[in-house]
C-alpha cells in the first residue's frame, strides 16, 4: 500500500489525519487516495499552503467535528477569512494575523504576508525569522522539518519546529515559511509545551482554514489644522480630521477624528479630551483646569470616572467587560523613550471596556480606549479618551477588524512631531522648575504652619495658666474666706487687702494696719483712718 504525504511538507500522514503533525496543513479530503508519486502544484500567491475543503467534500469525521463553537471570522480591511472558536479573539499586530484565546499569545496562531526586495530562498527567510524571534522567545531552538528520504527538497518551502521560553512558559510550536516570487507566507502557532498535543488541532485547523479575500477600498485623509496626522478609512466613509489644542497654557495637543460609514451607525470616534490632575493637594483647585487626585490605574479610572459618567448618558447602559491593555501601553513607552526628552518617571497605562445599551431599539455596543500618563518627577498626570467603536451589537466583529485597520493606519507626520517634541520637552523642563519651586513654597508654608501651630499651643498654654491663675484668686478671694465665714476687703487708699468677719456695718483701717468695724448703718468716717471697700 503507498504511503500517504502531505501536500505541503511531504511528510507521512495516516489515512485518518485531518491535519499534519509536521506542518500544521489541513489535508484536503481527495488527499486520502492520491497517489504518493503525485507532483505538488505550486502554491497560489494569495492562499496559504493548502486551502481547506469545500462543505460538499468534508468528511463525516470533520464535519461532526465542527461544533457550533466555530465561527467563520472576516476581515475586509487587510482582506482575508479563517475560521476559529467563538470566544478566541483575533488581533493584527505588526501586521500579523493572531488568532488566540486571550491576549497574553501564550497560546496563539500567527499568519502575515510579507513582500520581500527580491526572490529570497524560504531558508533565507526563516533564517532572518528565527533571529527576530529569538529577541522575543528565549533559549529558542528551531529545527527544520525534512522530507522523507526521496522526496525532492522544495527551496520555496521551509517547516520548523520551535520550542523555547515566552513569558516564563517553556512553548512549543511549528512554523512554516513558504515563498512565490516577491511574497512569503509566514505562519505558525505555538503553545505550552504540556498542551500542544492537546491545542494542536484547534490550532491547525485555524491555520488551515486561512483564505485571503479583496480587501475594503481605501481613501486618504489629512488633519485639516495643522497637517499633524493623516491615515486611511474606506472610500465610502464620511471623515473628519483635524487637531484641536487644550485650553490650558501648555496647548496639548488632543486629535478631534471621527469616521462613520453609509448606514450612520457605525462609527470611529477620537473624542478631543484630556483631563489633568495633580498628586500634590496645594497645587490642584477648583478654579483651576488641573485638579487634585490621587493617581489611579487605567482600569480604575473606567470604574470610578468614565464608565458613571457614560451610565449618565446611557441609562439602560450594561457593562460587558474591564481589560488592560498593556500591549498598547508599551507602543506608547517606547514612543517616549525614542523622543529623547528629560527622564521625568514617565509611566503609561491603556484600558478598554465593552458595554452595550439600547437607542430608537437598536441595541449598539462600543468599546472605549482610555490612557493614563503619569510623570512623577512633577507629580502630575492626564486621562484621555483615545478611541471609541461604536456599532449595532451582531456587526461589532465585523466592524471592529475595520475600526483596529484605521487605528493602525493613522500615521503621524514626522516633521510635526519633531516640532512638537521639542515644545513639549521644553514645556516639561519648565514644569519641572514649577514643581521644585511649588515643592519649596509647599515646605516653607508647612515651616510657617508649624510656627503657626507652636505659637498657638503657646498662646493657648499662656490662657490656661492666666484661667488657672484666676480660678486660684476667686477662690482665694471669695470661696475659701466664706467657707471660713469672713470676706476680702481692700483699703483703697493703699490697696491693702483685709480678711474679715462677714456681717453689717463698715469697716475702717488706721495707717498702722489696724481694722476698725463700725456700727450698721454707721458710714461716717473716723479721723486718721480709711474706710475699707469690698472686692
Amino acid at each position: 500500500m503507498p504511503t500517504l504525504r502531505c501536500p505541503a511538507c511531504k511528510k507521512a500522514i495516516e489515512p485518518s489525519d485531518r491535519f499534519c503533525s509536521a506542518c500544521g496543513t489541513k489535508i484536503p479530503a481527495p488527499a486520502v487516495g492520491a497517489k504518493p508519486e503525485q507532483k505538488r502544484e505550486p502554491a497560489k500567491a494569495v492562499q496559504p499552503v493548502a486551502s481547506p475543503p469545500t462543505r460538499s467534500s468534508v468528511p463525516p469525521e470533520q464535519g461532526a467535528h465542527a461544533s457550533p463553537t466555530w465561527h467563520t471570522y472576516k476581515n475586509t480591511w487587510y482582506g482575508f477569512l479563517t475560521e476559529k472558536p467563538t470566544t478566541w479573539q483575533v488581533r493584527m499586530l505588526n501586521d500579523t494575523i493572531v488568532v488566540s484565546p486571550n491576549a497574553d499569545d501564550i497560546v496563539s496562531v500567527s499568519m502575515r504576508l510579507l513582500s520581500l526586495k527580491e526572490a529570497y530562498s524560504a531558508e533565507k527567510v526563516a533564517r532572518t525569522l528565527v533571529g527576530a524571534l529569538a529577541t522575543v522567545i528565549s533559549a529558542l531552538k528551531a529545527w527544520r522539518v525534512t522530507a522523507d528520504a526521496g522526496q525532492p527538497e522544495d527551496k520555496n518551502l521551509l517547516v520548523m519546529s520551535i520550542e523555547g521560553t515566552y513569558k516564563n512558559v517553556a512553548i512549543k510550536g511549528v512554523l512554516t515559511v513558504q515563498v512565490y516570487e516577491r511574497l512569503a507566507l509566514v505562519s505558525g502557532f505555538q503553545a505550552p509545551a504540556q498542551q500542544i498535543t492537546q491545542l494542536a488541532p484547534t490550532m491547525q485547523r485555524i491555520l488551515g482554514s486561512l483564505k485571503f479575500i479583496d480587501p475594503v477600498q481605501r481613501k486618504k485623509y489629512v488633519d485639516q489644522n495643522e497637517g499633524a496626522y493623516s491615515g486611511y478609512a474606506p472610500a465610502d466613509w464620511s471623515v473628519k480630521a483635524q487637531l484641536r489644542r487644550s485650553q490650558t497654557k501648555e496647548a496639548f495637543p488632543m486629535p478631534d477624528f471621527k469616521a462613520t460609514d453609509p448606514s450612520g451607525t457605525c462609527f470611529l470616534s477620537v473624542p478631543p479630551s484630556l483631563e489633568l490632575y495633580t498628586e500634590m493637594p496645594m497645587m490642584g483647585n477648583m478654579f483651576s483646569p488641573v485638579r487634585f487626585a490621587p493617581w489611579m490605574p487605567a482600569t480604575e479610572y473606567l470604574k470610578r470616572v468614565l464608565l458613571p459618567r457614560l451610565g449618565k448618558q446611557y441609562p439602560n447602559m450594561q457593562i460587558e467587560n474591564i481589560r488592560p491593555q498593556p500591549g498598547l501601553a508599551q507602543i506608547e513607552m517606547q514612543k517616549v523613550a525614542r523622543s529623547g526628552g528629560p527622564n521625568l518617571g514617565f509611566s503609561c497605562e491603556v484600558a478598554s471596556a465593552d458595554y452595550t445599551f439600547e437607542q430608537q431599539g437598536t441595541r449598539y455596543r462600543e468599546r472605549v480606549f482610555v490612557q493614563i500618563d503619569r510623570i512623577r518627577a512633577i507629580a502630575s498626570w492626564m486621562a484621555k479618551t483615545t478611541c471609541i467603536c461604536h456599532t449595532p451589537v451582531e456587526r461589532f466583529e465585523e466592524m471592529e477588524a475595520i475600526f483596529l485597520g484605521m487605528v493602525e493606519a493613522v500615521q503621524v507626520n514626522p516633521q510635526w512631531e519633531r516640532g512638537e517634541q521639542q515644545r513639549a520637552n521644553q514645556q516639561l523642563g519648565q514644569a519641572y522648575g514649577r514643581y521644585q519651586q511649588a515643592n519649596a513654597d509647599y515646605a516653607k508654608a508647612l515651616n510657617n504652619i508649624q510656627a503657626d501651630q507652636i505659637q498657638i499651643a503657646r498662646d493657648m498654654a499662656d490662657g490656661v495658666k492666666r484661667r488657672g491663675e484666676e480660678f486660684l484668686r476667686v477662690q482665694q478671694d471669695y470661696v475659701a474666706p466664706v467657707i471660713r465665714g469672713n470676706q476680702i476687703v481692700v483699703n483703697p487708699a493703699n490697696g491693702d487687702r483685709y480678711e474679715v468677719p462677714l456681717g453689717f456695718g463698715a469697716y475702717w483701717a488706721s495707717p498702722a494696719g489696724q481694722v476698725y468695724a463700725g456700727r450698721a448703718g454707721d458710714n461716717a468716717p473716723r479721723i486718721g483712718l480709711d474706710r475699707l471697700e469690698p472686692i
